[in-house]
């Protein structure tokens, strides 16, 4: 005859059902929080009973701690004021990716030309009729495609439109590279 192991049952601490789980003392968060509101009892002191004095020094703690410093009770990597989302590349390894990438789009059939701004071609079909040049479309240089390039005047020229806005660094840093390459003028144009 075998004998049936049977497991003792284990009731929840505040509300009394049964739990399925031995190694719990509440069948859930809630019921949990009840019993700990109930028993005095706070989260980082879990089985030690608290005076209304001591309950009352933490709170005022915790109330001083939040007014004071900004990510109180955020402690985590990314809750720091110097936390940047994204890896970090050098410059040398972001100009080797941008080719990279140009170069796998046209061995995949693309024939050369980024998407054009709304705006784009009539500014630079008015810009080629003041200047009296040819302006090439779509200009690749240092890995970057520029709207336009002018090769008699050496000049290049940008349509900026709302989204670069939102990337005045970095527009600065890609126009200064591109300069610095083609020792150029730039001519930004508000589109």
């Amino acid at each position: 005859m075998s004998r049936l192991r049977t497991r003792p049952v284990i009731h929840c601490l505040n509300c009394g059902k049964e739990i399925l789980k031995p190694q719990r003392k509440n069948c859930s968060r809630s019921c949990r929080n009840k019993w700990l509101a109930k028993s005095g009892k706070i989260w980082g002191h879990v089985g030690k009973t608290l005076s209304e004095d001591a309950k009352r020094r933490i709170a005022k703690s915790v109330k001083q701690n939040a007014l004071t410093n900004p990510n109180y009770g955020m402690r985590g990597k990314h809750h720091s004021d110097d936390f940047q989302f994204g890896r970090r590349y050098s410059d040398e390894t972001k100009q080797k990716m941008r080719l990279s990438k140009i170069r796998y789009s046209i061995e995949s059939g693309w024939d050369g030309q980024a998407t054009l701004g709304r705006q784009e071609k009539e500014l630079l079909d008015k810009q080629e009729q003041l200047d009296n040049c040819k302006i090439l479309r779509q200009f690749h240089i240092e890995g970057y495609i520029v709207d336009g390039y002018c090769p008699e005047t050496n000049t290049v020229y940008e349509v900026y439109e709302p989204f670069h806005e939102r990337q005045i660094e970095k527009d600065r840093q890609r126009q200064q590279r591109i300069q610095d390459k083609l020792e150029c003028k730039f001519v930004v144009l508000n589109g």
